[in-house]
């Protein structure tokens, strides 16, 4: 574990070394590293516990709600508008 510890300082620094930095009057890193990532299959089932009758009912109407929204909004608008000047008046 030390031993590789210590292999990434060396290998880091001398990559420090060769490469230059583009602007050598600012400080910083001189080299710029990048990490990679590769998704491993997971070795337990991630299982999800079922959302009771009034959650799902929930869920159901605001998204219906937010859905036919879309295509015609001018009501929400409208509505929203009307509030506001009720706010005030």
């Amino acid at each position: 574990m030390a031993r590789e510890a210590h292999a990434e300082r060396v290998r880091k620094k001398s990559v420090e070394e060769k490469q230059p930095s583009s602007f050598p009057s600012l400080p910083g890193p001189k080299a710029v590293q990048s990490k990679r990532m590769f998704f491993d299959r997971p070795r337990t089932w991630i299982l999800y516990e079922a959302m009771d009758r009034n959650k799902s009912l929930l869920l159901a109407m605001t998204s219906s709600f937010i859905i036919s929204s879309f295509p015609y909004p001018s009501p929400l608008f409208d509505l929203t508008h009307q509030m506001a000047l009720s706010s005030y008046l």
